[in-house]
């Protein structure tokens, strides 16, 4: 079983980085490019990758273990991954409360946080971008929109042919209390 954990985003945020990308997938022209679904947008906190489906509930019993509190975050900037770009995607901005959860999920699941980088991807790019990519990524405004999280979700992943579809194995919610 392929899994990851990773934080929702609210269904106003969620529908404004829609409306990020579909604008900015009418300005790419004919970039080849895999364009992930609305409803898949979140922020990965550790991608685990395939796992024994006899292993799965030792992992929701040490994520059970995570303590947090809500935390807010903010919608950034428009960036990419890769030289060539391999991903297109809207950032957060640097949050220490995020970090530390993330820190959390990859110590108790020995992850590495290296390459920690808080994003929700638009677009996994499948070939070269042209010229005015760049000046489109550079240009591209986002909304400094706020979202409460109060949530974390251990996440299956199946790849299927028409994109990735995602369904959430176990929630683990904020200590209110903190």
């Amino acid at each position: 079983m392929r899994l990851f954990v990773g934080v929702p985003l609210d269904d106003i945020v969620r529908r404004y980085v829609c409306d990020v990308s579909t604008a900015l997938r009418g300005k790419m022209g004919r970039m080849r490019a895999s364009w992930v679904k609305e409803e898949n947008y979140h922020i990965t906190l550790m991608f685990i990758g395939e796992v024994p489906d006899k292993e799965v509930s030792a992992i929701k019993d040490k994520l059970s273990a995570i303590r947090f509190r809500p935390l807010t975050l903010t919608l950034f900037h428009v960036g990419y991954f890769g030289n060539p770009p391999k991903v297109l995607w809207v950032g957060v901005q640097p949050s220490e409360n995020l970090t530390d959860l993330a820190s959390q999920v990859n110590n108790i699941l020995g992850g590495n946080m290296d390459r920690f980088h808080p994003h929700i991807t638009l677009a996994r790019i499948k070939g070269r971008v042209s010229s005015d990519f760049y000046s489109t990524v550079d240009s591209a405004m986002v909304k400094p929109l706020e979202w409460n999280v109060d949530r974390f979700i251990l996440f299956r992943s199946q790849l299927a042919p028409g994109g990735s579809i995602y369904t959430p194995l176990e929630i683990y919610y904020a200590d209110e209390g903190k």
